[in-house]
């Protein structure tokens, strides 16, 4: 029969590396061998968001916020192509430099302001 694998959060294997306490948290029964890996060994990265750390009104309301942009960006989209289709544009693949990319960022941003003005 296999051993049960513990599994311990991020944030205690964070702390116990940061500190260098292997006795940090005494109630978890974490054993020494694994929190001296913690040290030794360091902690991987771990991807997390902060809208975890939020309450469910702040989470549905950057839900709310989320799917406004979405929508803009959408609408944005489709008259994008719109335009494109009524001018008989095409898109052709070309190769950027970093200057040209930013000066085209710059760009489309300042459009994108423009026209957010239009469609809000």
């Amino acid at each position: 029969m296999k051993a049960k694998r513990q599994v311990y959060n991020h944030r205690i294997k964070q702390a116990i590396s940061r500190t260098g306490n292997i006795h940090l948290f005494p109630e978890l029964n974490i054993p020494q061998t694994t929190a001296k890996n913690w040290l030794h060994r360091g902690v991987g990265s771990v991807v997390t968001n902060t809208a975890f750390d939020l309450d469910r009104e702040a989470l549905e309301l950057k839900c709310f916020e989320l799917e406004e942009r979405v929508k803009s960006l959408q609408a944005r989209l489709s008259l994008l192509r719109f335009v494109s289709v009524t001018m008989g544009l095409s898109v052709q693949y070309q190769r950027f430099t970093a200057q040209q990319l930013a000066s085209h960022y710059q760009r489309f941003e300042s459009a994108a302001r423009r026209s957010k003005k239009v469609f809000l």
